[in-house]
């Protein structure tokens, strides 16, 4: 995703993140406080003019970045429920029966009614084979522990997307915690994550 940031000169560019707003910011946020130091006061009032400009853009670019998270949350806790139902099938002991079973009707929502297959095991085999199902090691229960731990974690993420968004299309900046605090969940699924605060 590509963030448009309207630069100091006017003209218009497209940035990866809008941490590059952050980092800009924050520096003429340094150069005010030194302004204000050395009595430049047009310079200090210049300066407050531009900070307050792009940690506008800053705000709503941040409003963006997280209703995106919020969709891709959305995205990978309904998969993470899909995977989850399939491994607690296959770790239930009972006799599975001809037709398809709950979880298979789940997973196989959406393919084209040709490619559905009509019995438990044909749907099994077709299911194994994508690695979003798979499991990764033969000790079922630990990795229905694990996906459990997991599923938590990637809710408790879209829940605090939720409140940052709100409070970036409110006005409000939210404090530095706050956004460390959801860059350290986020962390835990997707190994690294980084968020620039104002």
């Amino acid at each position: 995703m590509k963030y448009e940031w309207e630069k100091p000169d006017g003209t218009k560019v497209l940035i990866d993140h809008p941490d590059e707003i952050a980092s800009f910011v924050n520096d003429l946020v340094s150069r005010h406080k030194k302004a204000i130091e050395a009595g430049s006061r047009m310079e200090a009032v210049a300066l407050k003019h531009h900070i307050d400009h792009h940690r506008h853009q800053w705000r709503w670019c941040m409003a963006r970045f997280f209703s995106r998270a919020q969709i891709g949350l959305e995205e990978r806790i309904y998969q993470m429920k899909l995977t989850l139902a399939w491994w607690k099938e296959l770790a239930t002991p009972e006799e599975k029966g001809d037709g398809l079973s709950e979880a298979q009707r789940q997973i196989f929502k959406g393919v084209s009614a040709d490619l559905i297959p009509n019995s438990w095991a044909e749907a099994a085999a077709i299911i194994d084979a994508n690695p979003d199902f798979q499991l990764p090691s033969n000790d079922i229960e630990k990795e229905i522990e694990y996906l459990v731990g997991k599923l938590s974690t990637t809710r408790s993420c879209l829940q605090m997307a939720e409140h940052l968004g709100k409070k970036f299309v409110g006005g409000e900046i939210p404090t530095q915690s706050e956004l460390e605090a959801y860059g350290l969940n986020i962390s835990e699924l997707v190994g690294t994550y980084d968020c620039a605060g104002l």
